[in-house]
């Protein structure tokens, strides 16, 4: 009997701790290595309104490199921008600083090409949706160092 008892306490004692599960497998730590890479997003500010398409190159967990580009419509003409930035964030929520670049040809035939400082938010779902707000730091702009607000909404996938 005393044999019994102790085969069915071992056998109820075994099913138990088959039921629970490994948290490091399943519980992940999330990472920029985890989540989407390339972006298409459609930006608008009071100047000019772009289609860009970015890729994120992690660097570490928590951090990575965005870069970018774009075309953008300003004053009847077509235009290319350029843009780089720190993202700093795990999976969903970022803070992104960097430089933005525009290039086009004015209308006196000129090129017209400047740089300049951004920072900003970036929300990017699991599901590909994705949002962008930045502040940029215009040095061009006729009013001495003017900050213009832009965002974005697109996916990434």
């Amino acid at each position: 009997m005393k044999k019994i008892i102790i085969i069915i306490f071992v056998f109820n004692i075994s099913n138990v701790f088959s039921q629970e599960i490994n948290t490091t497998d399943t519980l992940k730590k999330s990472t920029q290595f985890q989540i989407n890479r390339n972006s298409v997003s459609l930006e608008t500010n009071l100047i000019f309104s772009a289609l860009n398409y970015e890729r994120l190159l992690p660097l570490k967990n928590r951090t990575g490199i965005i870069v970018a580009s774009g075309v953008y419509l300003l004053e009847g003409s077509l235009g290319f921008s350029l843009e780089s930035d720190l993202l700093i964030g795990s999976t969903k929520h970022f803070f992104e600083i960097g430089l933005k670049s525009f290039m086009n040809q004015g209308k006196d035939d000129e090129l017209f090409f400047k740089v300049y400082p951004e920072l900003g938010y970036r929300f990017q779902g699991g599901k590909g949706f994705l949002f962008k707000t930045d502040v940029g730091l215009y040095p061009f702009h006729p009013d001495p160092a003017a900050v213009l607000p832009s965002f974005s909404f697109g996916y990434s996938f």
